[in-house]
């Protein structure tokens, strides 16, 4: 069904084949549905018998499985691992001893598991292509939640599976969908009554348990989707009393158990969840300095002073630390992830704190210090973000990594190397945006979205700008230094390419005349674009209803 929703499509090209205007890039033609509709469609029941055929081999399955509680399961801890494990044993060797229930929920994590996984590593352990892999537990896990009827249900099994295939849905479908759907999930959760604590309700210790790791995960999705089509969801401050998880290893509890253990200083598998956790927590009780209560847009309000802002994210990082970072260890992958995110988290909180604006900002109308101080913020951040993508032992958190990639921080480093073409600081930036060009696949590998499409033209103009230059001052001075720095990096090549700009030499001879650009800024942006206005709104949700392609 989803790609019917989410407008899959490819660019359109002209009949005669011309290049299309950059300028005005074309609107792009819709891309039909593979997938079976019927997510939202319960009058077309699915056939339990095709869908049964839809099972992997027994070793593939405990391989996803396996991948599983490596990749995914320490970022979405719903469920108590050696549980689910009987029903995956179940699933690999008799698929058809499985409840409605039991098969949405191993379908979902077999949809999930595999997005974790790079296209190298599908075809290597699972002798198949991720794209094709992906449409079929995605189809898979959609039949399977209509046949155990996910919109009336109040069995667990089934709103975990609803909950995983939301999350592995965030970048394949729109997120205005997605955050709909959202609300499916809620009604469903509510319906279950986890909005109040277990204790409260008599419910089984484990059970109680179980009951809070799906609501607070429920709440964190509530929120992050919300942020993605620019909403603010209301149910982090409602009248609510469900208890945060412990910090326990899965182990720590067991079927029979009738007291929860003291929960563990140190950090756990599940401690990446409860520090995100632990800023909704905060939230719920955003207080001014005086006691008041502090209004929930706190962070962009131009009532509220960036001394009262930077205590307030100080007071978070400090929480933070104390109760997480700590304990971290470097060589454990885990905590390295869990490092990273911190810092991401306060680093966007600080920029946030310091937009001037959320529209219409003369970058030139800032003080010299307030740009400095901005720039190395996002800087910063996409250091981090970088250091997320190349360390070998994070590749399996990639997935959810997507999800937060830093863009009003890379839009407003690129707007800055435009400014500073003359300056000699910005090769450095220059080094950094080709770090994240190289290792963001979206930034090349999605160029037909509009919000991609639209970076990809102003990095495209602003490295133009400092490519000419710098040739001009070589001829000037004939310092190879400068030669070197005027070559035509990998990455700018193929951006021209795929927006279909004319090529430049890579490596001008030394005796080269100064030429002007390949392509001057009005063949790529609006006549009406100005590098020193930033639209934040725009682009704080720029991924958010981007019309989706097919990325794999």
């Amino acid at each position: 069904m989803w790609y019917s929703w989410s407008g899959a499509k490819k660019p359109e090209r002209d009949p005669q084949g011309s290049s299309p205007n950059p300028a005005n890039p074309p609107k792009p033609k819709s891309k039909k549905s593979h997938c079976f509709s019927a997510l939202l469609d319960p009058t077309k029941t699915p056939d339990s018998n095709c869908l049964r055929a839809l099972h992997p081999l027994a070793t593939d399955g405990i391989l996803l499985w396996r991948q599983y509680l490596k990749n995914v399961h320490p970022l979405v801890m719903i469920f108590f691992d050696w549980e689910i494990e009987v029903v995956l044993h179940k699933a690999s060797y008799d698929p058809t001893s499985l409840t409605p229930a039991e098969q949405a929920l191993v379908f979902a994590i077999y949809f999930i598991a595999t997005l974790s996984l790079s296209e190298e590593q599908c075809v290597d352990l699972l002798h198949n292509n991720r794209p094709q892999l992906l449409e079929t537990f995605q189809k898979a896990v959609e039949e399977s939640l209509v046949i155990a009827e996910f919109f009336v249900t109040s069995d667990r099994f089934v709103l975990q599976a609803f909950m995983l295939y939301l999350l592995a849905m965030r970048n394949r479908a729109r997120s205005a969908a997605i955050h709909s759907l959202m609300g499916i999930a809620s009604r469903i959760a509510e319906r279950m009554g986890l909005q109040h604590d277990g204790d409260k309700l008599g419910v089984p210790v484990l059970r109680s348990e179980e009951r809070r790791r799906m609501w607070w995960q429920l709440q964190y999705m509530e929120i992050d989707m919300g942020l993605l089509t620019g909403t603010i969801s209301m149910t982090i401050y409602a009248d609510w009393d469900t208890k945060l998880p412990r910090n326990l290893e899965d182990h720590d509890l067991h079927p029979n158990i009738q007291t929860v253990p003291p929960a563990r200083r140190s950090l756990t598998t599940i401690s990446h969840c409860l520090w995100r956790y632990q800023i909704l927590y905060m939230q719920r009780d955003t207080r001014q300095l005086d006691g008041t209560k502090k209004a929930l847009s706190w962070m962009l309000s131009p009532q509220v002073s960036l001394a009262e802002k930077d205590a307030m994210i100080d007071t978070c990082e400090k929480t933070l630390g104390e109760q997480f970072l700590q304990y971290c260890e470097p060589l454990n992958p885990l905590h390295v992830h869990i490092q990273i995110g911190v810092r991401l988290l306060v680093l966007a909180a600080r920029r946030m704190a310091r937009q001037p604006a959320l529209v219409n900002v003369k970058i030139s109308e800032m003080s010299p210090y307030e740009r400095e101080e901005f720039l190395r913020i996002c800087t910063k951040c996409l250091d981090y973000y970088v250091l997320s993508e190349t360390t070998e032992s994070l590749w399996g958190f990639r997935w959810h990594n997507e999800n937060y990639f830093p863009w009003p921080a890379f839009v407003y480093i690129i707007l800055e190397a435009h400014h500073r073409f003359d300056n000699d600081t910005v090769e450095d930036l220059w080094l950094l945006i080709g770090k994240v060009y190289v290792h963001h696949s979206t930034l090349m590998t999605a160029v037909s979205r509009p919000d991609v499409a639209s970076i990809a033209r102003i990095t495209v103009v602003a490295w133009q700008r400092r490519h000419t230059y710098v040739q001009q001052r070589y001829q000037q001075r004939r310092n190879t230094d400068l030669l070197n720095e005027s070559e035509v990096p990998s990455w700018v090549q193929e951006l021209r390419q795929k927006l279909d700009l004319p090529e430049v030499d890579p490596t001008p001879a030394p005796d080269a005349t100064a030429r002007e650009p390949a392509v001057d800024a009005s063949q790529l942006l609006p006549l009406d674009f100005d590098f020193d206005v930033i639209d934040w709104t725009f682009w704080e949700n720029s991924h958010v209803d981007a019309t989706l392609y097919n990325m794999n």
